[in-house]
């Protein structure tokens, strides 16, 4: 990961690789988004038996977005009570982010 802390909205949010036996919160999960820590973390994915991405790195930098949009809309006071903030939605969101960016730039929007 080349950056150790990022700012969304104004909060910055340390990023950080853990493994799964040193983060129980990795346990279930290969990322999360910590609101009271203000951190995102992601498994140390060179690590796991388990995986069955064939694109690795394009797995980590989905699992990143995903978590990078549950930070912009925790800092937007979106969390609990918006009925919208769950995983599918952010899914959405993360995995077409990459073209919706990329025909903004086309468009130069």
């Amino acid at each position: 990961m080349r950056y150790s802390s990022i700012k969304i909205l104004g909060t910055r949010y340390k990023l950080q690789v853990n493994d799964k036996e040193h983060d129980f919160l990795l346990r279930d999960r290969y990322a999360y988004c910590d609101p009271s820590s203000k951190k995102i973390v992601i498994c140390n994915l060179e690590k796991e038996d388990d995986i069955e991405q064939e694109n690795v790195n394009e797995f980590k930098n989905n699992l990143l977005r995903h978590e990078i949009i549950h930070a912009f809309l925790i800092e937007s006071g979106l969390n609990d009570a918006c009925d919208w903030h769950c995983e599918e939605m952010v899914d959405w969101l993360a995995m077409q982010f990459p073209k919706l960016s990329s025909l903004f730039e086309q468009l130069n929007i």
